[in-house]
């Protein structure tokens, strides 16, 4: 948008008020969950787990630096093509990219499986469990990194409205 008048800067306000509406629930909702994990993995699981906890959330950091550097050309591309009308582009570029993020996520997450099982002897006996519980949560980082894909895909798209809604009960 260029902006030269109050006109302009009053329509722009306006419209960007309507595409944030949608985005309130979904903030407010998020906030909770977030909040609601940490709470409960202290009441309920205790010091070890959160540890788990936080390891599992480093790996899946590493995956999700890889998904941000695609995500801003993959948003690009979607934009330009759903703005042209070329529904077949939209679609290849849309599985293609699902497809390679994918793999490249289950590969570095394949990469540290080994490492995992070093957990398994620095930790105590009552813990065994710890590094089956890291294997569950590095499935994470693919399915985080899809679900980033996808609402790129809506906003791109400008379907924020549904994307809020999907989320909201996917909670």
């Amino acid at each position: 948008y260029i902006v030269n008048d109050d006109n302009n800067i009053s329509c722009l306000v306006k419209e960007l008020i309507i595409k944030m509406i949608p985005m309130l629930p979904y903030i407010a909702f998020g906030f909770l969950k977030e909040f609601g994990d940490r709470w409960i993995l202290q009441k309920w699981g205790g010091d070890f787990e959160q540890g788990v906890f936080s390891v599992s959330e480093r790996l899946t950091a590493i995956v999700l630096l890889i998904n941000s550097s695609v995500i801003k050309i993959f948003w690009r591309e979607t934009a330009k093509y759903n703005f042209s009308k070329n529904l077949k582009k939209l679609e290849n570029i849309y599985i293609n990219t699902i497809c390679i993020v994918s793999l490249l996520g289950a590969l570095i997450i394949t990469a540290f499986v080994p490492f995992i099982e070093l957990i398994d002897i620095f930790v105590l006996d009552t813990n065994k469990q710890a590094s089956l519980t890291i294997y569950l949560m590095l499935t994470v980082p693919i399915f985080v990194s899809i679900n980033q894909l996808q609402t790129t895909f809506l906003y791109a798209t400008l379907n924020i409205t549904p994307h809020s809604i999907m989320a909201i009960f996917l909670f």
